[in-house]
Order: structure tokens, then sequence, then C-alpha cells
């Protein structure tokens, strides 16, 4: 009973977009506390930068700020486009 439950709501028109929207959710908020450790690590640079710490270390602390903040924004903008083509691939077959 409960297998042909699944089946008839797997069937509904809504099930997919349901589907599609906690997958972006749930996805988006991973990416978003990445972006906030890149965030935390800018914060972290100025302070170290107003209490004379080393140039070179706050150089490559910056470095590695960027490059986390902009590794996050590729594989977000990779994550949404393989959740819009997983979403319209389900809704065809359907």
């Amino acid at each position: 009973m409960r297998e042909d439950q699944e089946n008839d709501i797997k069937e509904k028109w809504w099930y997919h977009l349901y589907k599609f929207f906690i997958h972006v959710l749930l996805g988006t908020l991973f990416f978003v506390f990445v972006a906030l450790a890149a965030w935390g690590l800018s914060c972290l640079v100025h302070f170290l930068e107003n209490n004379d710490v080393d140039h070179f270390i706050c150089l490559v602390l910056r470095i590695v700020e960027y490059l986390v903040f902009l590794a996050d924004v590729i594989y977000f903008i990779i994550f949404l486009a393989w959740s819009v083509t997983k979403f319209w691939r389900e809704i065809w077959e359907q």
C-alpha cells in the first residue's frame, strides 16, 4: 500500500516542482554558508591589517578569501544549471 501511495505522489504535477524547490533551497543554504566563511575570512584579514600583522600574511589570506568566494560562485552557478536541467528532464519524462 505504501509503495502505491509513493508512486501516486510521484505522478502528481507538483511533485517535481516541490522536489526542485527543496533541492535548490537546501543547496543554496550550503553555498550561503561557504560565502559566509569567505566573509568571515575577510573580517579576519581586516582585523589583522588593523593590528599590524605582516603584509604578506594578509595578502595570502586575502587571495584565499577571493578564491573561496570565486569557487563558491562558480560551483553555485553549476549547481543551479544542473538542478534546472535535472528538473526539466524529470518533467519531460513524465
